[in-house]
């Protein structure tokens, strides 16, 4: 898997796709683009955890 905050050159694409990688761009917060290997990627997101309550004493 390859992860790039910004943008991909068309020779990173070609590269990872010629081997078969997970390639991303484009990657803030929780948004991002899927470029190459897209049917690797598990894109179900988890349903949402209730939040932990921290009890001191």
């Amino acid at each position: 898997i390859i992860v790039s905050r910004n943008g991909v050159t068309a020779m990173g694409h070609e590269l990872a796709a010629r081997l078969g990688m997970t390639l991303f761009g484009r990657a803030a917060n929780r948004h991002f683009l899927c470029y190459t290997g897209f049917e690797r990627f598990d894109a179900e997101p988890e349903p949402q955890r209730p939040p932990v309550r921290v009890v001191s004493g």
